[in-house]
């Protein structure tokens, strides 16, 4: 197999309001194309103070056989804040303006090389950003084998058409090449390698996250991740999660992550093992998951604390069964409250809950009904845990529940391009939802609220060699 040079960018976040996270997916297929002995670099967009600069000297300054761009996000944050803003004054903070002037910047300086798109952000509107942008081609789901097919027959005129994933255009018209099978269980359990050329050597500028599992089998009305992961689980082997987490701490010094599946915990079973096995060696870690309200008993809380949890979230989204139902979250609103009786028995663990106010089927008695269990959750003590309840509102994402909805009520049409934010937000809740964001939120979270008027900093420099000094400043 000829060797392929290859750069690998992770598209800039013009809002970091998670702080500057570290391109686990664009590992994945680094350490998928190193195996079969291809060179790879990879340049995050992220830690420079003029990304745009660095990625045109990173292309002028060297030969690579194909490009790959990564988007994470598709919204900025707080995202909440969009339905009453002008999309005119906030398009260009978006991760998606970012990407689309990117990729520009790599086909104008690049002209003849394949620019790749994919990424978590990308895959949820995959027809659309491959057809508005200036790649050639757009992968729909995981990355890491089609990467490495693509590379075997790159010399090949349009190699691109005769793989298994990609959206490409031809004639003015997009065309997709077909469902791919989800990667083999021997790719799903590698490891991926933290350290490549073009990345910081110090890894503690970013939060890590950790992958225990692919898949989602719920099918919550608006999400896209069963879309974009599939809706049949496929768990990773316990030796491989716990090696990830070992490489990371005692071989980064990495002792903050983030399990960042879908949904944490589920199955349970395996995520015990998981920390069963992180208990008995002992690893000196802090972690934090996303988890469903129903993941845990008191046994199994017990241990997470155990192992270094420090905080969980939970995105019931709503406090009325009604309206759990309708959006096909299988929870119950006792189970809420159940959820935070038990983490009141260990204040160390930091909690938050995600609601909102605008889903399908929404009125005032169902509104009542989760004012009630926010206010109980915060008579139980929800503040002294460090916690809080933040509202947001629905993105109508392609492909989901949600817009079959929206064009059933008449909300969207087929031709309303939801590349675009369009958010599923009925009047009168509309204006209750104008208050929880305005008024609200900035209340319970001041410093959520303040962030997108910061100016944010995230920098390494380079030198004429562009290798990174590793001079990590955050301000």
């Amino acid at each position: 197999m000829k060797k392929r040079n290859v750069l690998l960018v992770f598209s800039h976040n013009p809002k970091k309001s998670f702080g500057v996270l570290f391109p686990l997916g664009l590992a994945y297929i680094g350490t998928a194309l190193e195996k079969n002995g291809h060179s790879v670099e990879i340049l995050d967009m992220n830690l420079y103070e003029k990304p745009y600069k660095v990625l045109r000297k990173r292309l002028e300054n060297k030969d690579y056989d194909c490009v790959g761009i990564s988007v994470r996000d598709i919204d900025f944050n707080p995202r909440h804040i969009l339905p009453y803003i002008p999309i005119k004054l906030t398009w260009k903070n978006t991760p998606l303006f970012a990407f689309m002037k990117a990729a520009k910047l790599i086909k104008t300086v690049a002209s003849d090389k394949l620019l790749i798109a994919g990424g978590a952000g990308f895959s949820a509107f995959a027809d659309r950003a491959t057809k508005a942008s200036a790649v050639d081609a757009g992968i729909a789901g995981e990355g890491e084998e089609l990467m490495v097919e693509l590379m075997e027959h790159l010399d090949e005129p349009d190699a691109y058409k005769k793989i298994k994933g990609l959206y490409y255009k031809e004639g003015g018209k997009l065309i997709f090449s077909g469902v791919r099978k989800p990667v083999s269980e021997e790719t799903l359990n590698t490891v991926p390698k933290r350290a490549f050329k073009g990345l910081p050597k110090d890894l503690k500028v970013y939060g890590s996250g950790i992958q225990t599992m692919r898949g989602c089998p719920f099918k919550c009305t608006y999400c896209t991740y069963s879309l974009t992961q599939g809706s049949q689980i496929r768990l990773k082997k316990i030796e491989t999660v716990i090696k990830d987490i070992e490489n990371l701490r005692y071989n980064h010094g990495v002792k903050d992550f983030t399990f960042v599946d879908c949904i944490f915990a589920h199955p349970r079973k395996h995520a015990e093992a998981i920390i069963d096995e992180m208990i008995k060696r002992k690893i000196d870690v802090k972690w934090k998951a996303e988890v469903r309200v129903d993941a845990f008993d008191e046994k199994f809380l017990d241990k997470m604390a155990k192992s270094g949890c420090y905080r969980l979230d939970f995105s019931p989204e709503s406090g009325s069964g009604k309206i759990l139902d309708r959006l096909n979250k299988e929870v119950t609103p006792e189970q809420i409250i159940n959820s935070f009786r038990l983490l009141r028995k260990h204040p160390e663990i930091q909690t938050w809950y995600y609601m909102m106010f605008n889903s399908p089927g929404e009125n005032f008695k169902t509104v009542w009904e989760t004012i009630k269990v926010v206010y109980r959750l915060y008579r139980m003590g929800l503040v002294k845990q460090k916690g809080r309840v933040l509202f947001s509102i629905i993105r109508i994402y392609p492909h989901t529940l949600l817009e079959k909805i929206a064009l059933k009520e008449g909300k969207i049409t087929r031709k309303t391009d939801l590349l675009n934010p369009v958010f599923y937000n009925p009047f009168p809740m509309r204006i209750l939802n104008f208050l929880t964001m305005f008024i609200y939120n900035p209340i319970a979270f001041p410093e959520f609220a303040l962030f997108y008027f910061k100016k944010q900093k995230f920098k390494l420099t380079t030198h004429g060699s562009n290798e990174l000094s590793h001079s990590y400043r955050r301000k």
